[in-house]
């Protein structure tokens, strides 16, 4: 019998590679989500402080009567310290009310705030997600004036008179159009 050496067969795929690269992946996935969440603490705690803003002293107010209440037009810009955190927990306590949620579930960011006005954002309890909000004191109480999660309607903010740098855009239902304001 002629009797000839038989190698051990070997697989020519790189399985190291493949497992050093899924590796390499997954930490610089890691690092990436680290550092994100890192930047989404410090937005949160930094809308949570009291802040300066200014405000312009033309906008207009329903009243309960729903008459529109104009101030005198000015040029002169006011500007005047907000209380976020008060605020933040007046627009909370109204949320609450609407959903008829306790206020422990209520979750709000605010993006912008002044005096009269304020624009941010709203989730309820563990939820992901989340809508936008536009608030509007009327008579010394916060208004949810709309929330949602799709376009802003430009009849339900007309009466109030938001600041066009807070909602720059909104849809008309009547044209079925996205109006620059």
């Amino acid at each position: 019998m002629n009797e000839t050496s038989v190698a051990p067969k070997t697989s020519s795929f790189p399985w190291a590679a493949v497992l050093l690269t899924a590796l390499v992946v997954g930490i610089l996935v890691f690092i990436g989500q680290e550092l994100r969440f890192r930047s989404i603490i410090k937005k949160l705690q930094s809308t949570a402080q009291t802040s300066t803003a200014t405000v312009t002293p033309t906008s207009s107010v329903p009243t309960t009567d729903s008459k529109v209440v104009s101030p005198a037009a000015t040029d002169a810009t006011v500007a005047e310290t907000v209380d976020q955190t008060a605020i933040k927990a007046a627009i909370t306590t109204a949320m609450a009310a609407k959903y008829k949620k306790d206020e422990s579930e209520v979750k709000i960011t605010l993006s912008q705030v002044t005096a009269d006005f304020a624009k941010g954002s709203v989730s309820f309890g563990d939820e992901m997600g989340g809508g936008w909000l536009l608030a509007a004191k009327v008579n010394d109480k916060w208004k949810i004036v709309d929330d949602g999660n799709g376009v802003i309607d430009c009849a339900v903010i007309k009466p109030f008179n938001f600041p066009t740098d807070m909602v720059s855009e909104c849809y008309d239902t009547a044209t079925q159009a996205l109006i620059e304001r």
